[in-house]
């Protein structure tokens, strides 16, 4: 599993960007934590929150889902972000990304008790791109690190793609914002990229 390094600079994108510095890592044969120095603006956080860290090695920008929650050191106080996936690569520089505000629904297996069950969440898309999307969900969202099957409603089309959520967040106002990653757009790539510029175009003349 790839994950920064020590004494690394990182993002931990929880509530918000907070610069960071990898202080530790904690690991053993199942759980790798990563302890991330936190300062007094960082504000507070509560326990075992989804987020994600991001950081630049020699062949691009990463990512990984990360469950943090504030702690203290003897050297103060930090971060604990236990790592809660694989690391990926960071997309989002390279695909053009629009406010896009179409109907998507959600499915993906969750674990009650020992019993596996199919969820569907209805939401609705914030931001798109043809590497992948932001929804604002009303329910329970499915957590970092999830896989799950994405639904698109575009004018009279509806897609159908795989997705893995790159980060969870809780808005103040209620509701969670859900960041995924399609994990090959395949033939949707051409149709997904000509909605969020088609949207950009519709913005960029309303505001002349």
């Amino acid at each position: 599993m790839r994950a920064p390094a020590l004494l690394q600079h990182v993002t931990l994108v929880a509530g918000g960007d907070h610069e960071a510095q990898v202080l530790d890592i904690e690991a053993d044969a199942i759980v790798t934590t990563l302890v991330l120095s936190r300062l007094p603006e960082h504000g507070d956080a509560e326990a075992q929150v989804d987020a994600a860290v991001a950081w630049t090695g020699d062949t691009g920008r990463f990512t990984c889902p990360v469950v943090v929650r504030r702690a203290q050191r003897d050297y103060g106080p930090v971060w604990l972000a236990r790592v809660a996936g694989p690391a990926v690569r960071d997309q989002r520089r390279s695909h053009f990304r629009a406010p896009v505000h179409v109907p998507v629904v959600l499915t993906w297996d969750a674990e009650d008790a020992d019993e596996v069950t199919e969820r569907r969440l209805s939401a609705v898309a914030a931001d798109l791109s043809e590497g992948g999307l932001l929804a604002t969900v009303g329910g329970d969202a499915p957590p970092a690190g999830a896989s799950v099957g994405v639904t698109i409603r575009l004018d009279d089309e509806t897609l159908g793609l795989e997705a893995r959520v790159v980060r969870r967040t809780t808005y103040d106002g209620g509701g969670h914002g859900v960041a995924l990653e399609f994990t090959d757009p395949g033939r949707h790539a051409d149709r997904l990229r000509r909605a969020a510029f088609d949207a950009e175009r519709r913005s960029a003349a309303a505001r002349r």
